[in-house]
């Protein structure tokens, strides 16, 4: 394989992914009530890029497994990963995922067409359902995990690591985040906001890497120098993935993108792009630029001066240059690996990181 089979190879593990997640909705006990069905499975009626079992099995196949053998593992971080979603774009007061609606504002419109709720009661059923059907999503992920087959004492410690160590990662990071937006941008620094991207991004992509090997050779993780180095990979490539998110956040399309553009200016969002901007503009310019983050109600004008300062102070060109450079790291960590076709390929799944526009 080569660079020319990487997209193939993404587009091949999402339809995999992706079936594997109906089959199990279709086939096994789910819930009797609809409204909770339908919002917990609303996300995966338009996939995702599959970026996270695209990783787990990569990492497992460069350590000898096979595709089919961690099919099911793939399918559960992917499930995972969605349950985050649903959670993340409540508290972030997100309408747009995918181009589509969110589960919170997708589950409001149940209520107001099927329940005739009121736009108010719509709102809080939305929010209350989709919390909901993220939990669900959480537990099902645990049962698909156990459905690959593997050693059982791997697939224990396995889950053990999910519960005790990704999921109290994941959700240290999230919360972070929330602080870290009501703390002033004085206060605001970059070893806190890399902090929290470590954990609200690195942690899982760096659990995908480390089950992907653990399951690709059999080892348990404590010998296992593979699975350790696929870690500190994949930790990199999400600081790298997150950078690039703030800059689509920004300067995305927003058809591509599939979230609107502006929105973490809106929500005043502490990110390394706006904090580099703010440290170094002119005073004048500084002071609008601060009356502007967190308005929810800004102007295109708005946010055209918003995105011109980011680009005027050299931020974005000093974020994309971070990003690259977290890259480079991911990218050494590799060369302890034998020359095969799935480090080539991982390599190509790590700079995709920095040229995504989605």
């Amino acid at each position: 394989m080569d660079k020319d089979d990487f997209l193939p190879f993404l587009k091949s593990t999402s339809d995999a992914t992706y079936s594997t997640i109906f089959k199990y909705f279709i086939n096994d006990r789910f819930t009797s009530d609809k409204h909770l069905a339908e919002t917990a499975k609303s996300y995966f009626t338009k996939p995702g890029k599959a970026l996270r079992p695209a990783l787990l099995t990569l990492s497992a196949m460069i350590c000898g497994g096979t595709e089919e053998s961690v099919r099911y593992a793939a399918a559960a971080v992917e499930m995972f990963h969605t349950w985050t979603l649903i959670h993340d774009d409540i508290i972030d007061h997100d309408a747009k995922r995918r181009g589509r609606d969110t589960a919170h504002v997708f589950a409001a419109k149940l209520g107001q067409a099927e329940l005739g709720l009121g736009q108010e009661e719509a709102a809080s059923y939305g929010k209350a359902l989709a919390i909901l059907g993220g939990d669900l999503l959480h537990g099902f992920a645990m049962d698909m995990l156990f459905r690959t087959e593997a050693k059982q004492e791997l697939l224990l410690s396995l889950a053990k690591e999910m519960n005790t160590t990704l999921t109290p990662e994941l959700l240290s990071g999230e919360q972070l985040d929330i602080r870290l937006s009501h703390t002033p941008w004085q206060n605001t620094t970059t070893d806190k906001i890399l902090e929290m991207m470590r954990l609200k991004t690195g942690s899982l992509l760096a659990f995908c890497a480390k089950a992907g090997a653990i399951l690709g050779n059999g080892k348990p993780f404590t010998q296992n120098k593979e699975a350790h180095l696929l870690g500190e990979f994949a930790v990199c490539c999400g600081l790298a993935f997150q950078l690039q998110d703030d800059v689509l956040g920004i300067f995305g399309d927003e058809k591509v993108f599939g979230k609107p553009i502006g929105s973490d200016i809106r929500e005043g969002k502490r990110t390394l792009i706006m904090l580099d901007t703010l440290h170094s503009i002119n005073p004048g310019d500084k002071t609008r630029l601060m009356a502007l983050l967190g308005n929810k109600f800004l102007s295109p004008l708005d946010l055209e001066f918003a995105s011109n300062c980011v680009k005027k102070s050299g931020a974005l060109t000093r974020c994309q240059a971070m990003a690259a450079s977290f890259v480079k790291d991911a990218l050494e960590i590799l060369e302890h690996f034998p020359s095969t076709q799935y480090r080539t390929l991982l390599q190509h799944w790590a700079e995709m990181m920095t040229v995504r526009t989605k």
